[in-house]
């Protein structure tokens, strides 16, 4: 049933829980997606199971769940409103994966298992580790060296993730699924993503501003002590006088985003204000 794989996928979480000026430190997750896809496993010859009774020997697990109650807390089930993904507190129905499952339990929420599938792997195998940590590898030692090799690694690194989700629309208006289309592997990859970041603002609270994605902006150092340049680890990428507009749009120094809006890279946000 692909279609409650496809359900369970949603893109990056972005939540912006101050607005304002601060002194502020951004960290970015190094290669964030691309270190979910080497800790992907081996789902060929999978054993398949199609029962709302959860499945703790499971790896991978896709859930069609009831939540009756989601406390005040940072979680990453998003649901739309609109063209706008939220994270609301209160009851509603989502599709959810295993991990998020087994995280939003550790928050006190009250879910009902509707219905799930969930896969248990034969063999323990991460069939894209070694060539993941072969192109990061490569990407750091080109960098400052060879501007086009390394932005054609990086393409290569950072660009399989869509590659798992691409669905191209076809002259004759149907939809077909790109060549590497795996929708179980993209909903895995993103989910983890946002346990993440949610992990992170129910740790700091207050002192976690903002999340997006694979970065977080937070009122202190606190990730110092963690940043390294290995996969999956954290990095500073950023850090001075800040000012958040909203979600996207913010300036840190003079390192400047605003997602969404045309920006020719000279916009200087406390200019404007």
């Amino acid at each position: 049933d692909l279609l409650i794989y496809s359900e369970s996928y949603n893109g990056g979480k972005f939540e912006v829980t101050q607005k304002g000026r601060f002194n502020a430190y951004e960290y970015d997750i190094n290669s964030c997606y691309p270190y979910e896809i080497a800790n992907l496993l081996d789902i060929r010859n999978a054993k398949v199971a199609h029962t709302p009774e959860y499945q703790d020997e499971a790896q991978y697990g896709f859930l069609r769940v009831k939540v009756n109650f989601m406390p005040p807390c940072y979680h990453p089930l998003s649901v739309k409103r609109g063209m706008l993904n939220t994270y609301p507190c209160g009851c509603f129905d989502r599709t959810i994966t295993k991990a998020e499952y087994d995280y939003i339990l550790t928050l006190g929420a009250e879910v009902e298992i509707e219905d799930a599938w969930w896969l248990k792997v034969t063999r323990k195998l991460y069939p894209y580790r070694k060539v993941v940590e072969d192109l990061y590898r490569r990407k750091a030692d080109l960098k400052g060296k060879d501007d086009m090799g390394y932005n054609i690694v990086k393409i290569m690194l950072n660009g399989f993730y869509g590659k798992m989700w691409q669905m191209v629309k076809q002259p004759d208006g149907t939809i077909k699924a790109g060549c590497a289309w795996n929708p179980i592997y993209a909903a895995v990859i993103t989910a983890n993503a946002r346990i993440r970041m949610s992990e992170i603002q129910n740790s700091l609270g207050k002192d976690c501003l903002a999340v997006h994605t694979d970065s977080v902006i937070l009122c202190q150092p606190f990730l110092d002590k963690v940043c390294f340049p290995n996969l999956g680890a954290w990095s500073l990428t950023a850090q001075g006088d800040t000012l958040i507009i909203g979600c996207g749009i913010y300036q840190i120094g003079d390192k400047v985003r605003i997602r969404g809006f045309p920006y020719d890279g000279k916009v200087d946000l406390f200019e404007l204000l």
